[in-house]
């Protein structure tokens, strides 16, 4: 369990950490980031390209990751699997259901708000000599939508 003054240094550091200038150096929580492909169910982006629920998600204190555009009781579940971190400059962050797929995805910031890095596939299936799913994605930040109920 985080202290609120180990929390409120995690929000501090975030906010400077993906200010893309010295004004937005005010950022608070939450943050939100559009993702330029979907981070669901699927392995591959084809799987459900038409649900845009899956490609938003908000960064809230304590390292709490929300899929804001899912129905509140998705979005409760699936919290006590989702987590965010920063170290330095890399963002970290799980997106998993509750039995545990979903994505783990590594992130630097570039310039505007906009955000490049690797998104490794979890599965809760395990094949002998296969290699984990990985994939290049691109993330920008955004206003956070309202949630839905």
């Amino acid at each position: 369990m985080r202290t609120p003054f180990v929390t409120l240094a995690l929000a501090s550091l975030f906010a400077s950490a993906i200010s893309c200038d010295a004004q937005s150096s005010q950022l608070r929580l939450p943050q939100c980031l559009r993702f330029d492909q979907p981070l669901g169910y699927w392995s591959t982006p084809n799987g459900e390209p038409s649900d845009s629920s899956w490609y938003v998600i908000q960064l809230a204190d304590s390292g709490v990751v929300r899929r804001v555009l899912r129905p509140a009781r998705e979005r409760e579940a699936w919290i006590r699997k989702n987590q965010w971190s920063l170290a330095h400059d890399t963002l970290r962050i799980r997106v998993a259901d509750p039995p545990g797929v979903g994505w783990d995805v590594v992130l630097s910031e570039r310039r505007g708000g906009h955000f490049t890095g690797m998104a490794t596939y979890l599965t809760d299936v395990i094949v002998k000599g296969r290699v984990p799913v990985r994939m290049k994605v691109r993330a920008t930040r955004i206003k956070c939508p309202a949630l839905p109920a």
